[in-house]
């Protein structure tokens, strides 16, 4: 299925309680530690997140011929239902007051926008989200470019979602100037010296569109599968492959998540490399024998996590031993350092 013309956009991620380090922590000499970017956010609905102690770290804004809000869980690398709409989009990632823990975060972020006028129209919590994982790491990558634009691309790894730490909110706001379309998505770091990470996309004036893909040829429908200890791409996979170079020819704003997996033989760390290594694979066919330009590309490697068919069958692991396909958001434009 696609996730529009323009970006993937998503919603209101809220995860399990822990509280995070203050952020004088993030300030010591250790490379590896995300420290915030404040950047001034020119949009007047949203100053009150200022006020309350929210540190704009990314803002972005443009129209965009279609936006596709999640209305169900994560899936098999898609949401099981989407909301299509389009109109001005606005993208802003925040870094949340660093002594806040996620769960007074998300109780003030609903609160707020209650009061807003915005009406809740779909909510996933934690496992109810489906995938979170897979979900949290489409969805946050706005808050990982602003970091990394700051700190080099190896601040990415320790950007990567708690286990639970996504709870998900689509909301609508009605007006006599049109509609409002809100996500917010909230997530919880593996590395708790990290703020909670808040994502805030709206679409202003929105109007539902109808999707116009082809059958059989959404991004999520492509799946490049593995031999066992493999990650040479065979020839099984030109169409996999000539179906994302397809999807990437009509939607040439958008960029993608090359995601690995293996299946549950071996070790955990073996795993997780050859994940990556077949998410590499993929993408060098893509850019070598597709011509898809290299900044389209992002590879991430999931090891044995998201399995999609029963491991302890050889026709489960086989299903598992694969690369996916996600749409990530247009870069947004991380404040200067």
């Amino acid at each position: 299925m696609s996730f529009g013309k323009s970006k993937l956009t998503y919603v209101l991620a809220i995860a399990s309680t822990v509280s995070v380090a203050p952020q004088a922590s993030l300030a010591a000499a250790e490379p590896d530690r995300a420290e915030p970017v404040g950047i001034s956010v020119p949009d007047a609905d949203m100053a009150w997140l200022t006020e309350l102690g929210y540190e704009a770290i990314s803002y972005d804004t443009y129209d965009a011929a279609r936006v596709e809000f999640p209305a169900g869980p994560w899936g098999i690398g898609q949401p099981s239902e989407v909301q299509s709409v389009e109109g001005e989009q606005t993208v802003i990632a925040y870094a949340a007051p660093p002594a806040a823990g996620i769960a007074s975060v998300a109780r003030q972020l609903d609160t707020r926008l209650s009061a807003l006028g915005y009406r809740l129209d779909y909510r996933c919590d934690g496992a109810s989200c489906g995938d979170n994982y897979d979900f949290a790491y489409v969805t946050s990558r706005p808050l990982r470019d602003a970091y990394a634009h700051r700190q080099g691309p190896s601040i990415d790894r320790i950007l990567v979602a708690s286990e639970d730490g996504l709870h998900y909110r689509l909301l609508k706001k009605t007006g006599e100037s049109g509609g409002d379309m809100l996500s917010v998505t909230l997530t919880d770091h593996a590395d708790r010296h990290v703020p909670v990470g808040v994502v805030l996309r709206i679409t202003r004036k929105y109007r539902e569109v109808a999707s116009d893909e082809p059958a059989g040829a959404s991004l999520a429908q492509q799946v490049v599968h593995f031999v066992s200890a493999s990650a040479e791409v065979d020839e099984q996979a030109d169409a996999a492959l000539s179906g994302v170079a397809a999807w990437m020819k009509r939607h040439p704003r958008a960029r993608i998540a090359i995601v690995g997996y293996s299946d549950a033989q071996g070790d955990e760390r073996g795993n997780q490399v050859l994940s990556e290594q077949r998410a590499a694979s993929v993408e060098n066919m893509l850019k070598h024998t597709y011509a898809i330009a290299p900044d389209r590309l992002d590879t991430h490697g999931n090891g044995a996590s998201s399995p999609i068919g029963d491991n302890a069958m050889e026709s489960g692991r086989a299903q598992n031993r694969r690369v996916e396909f996600h749409e990530l958001d247009i870069q947004s434009h991380p404040g200067s350092m």
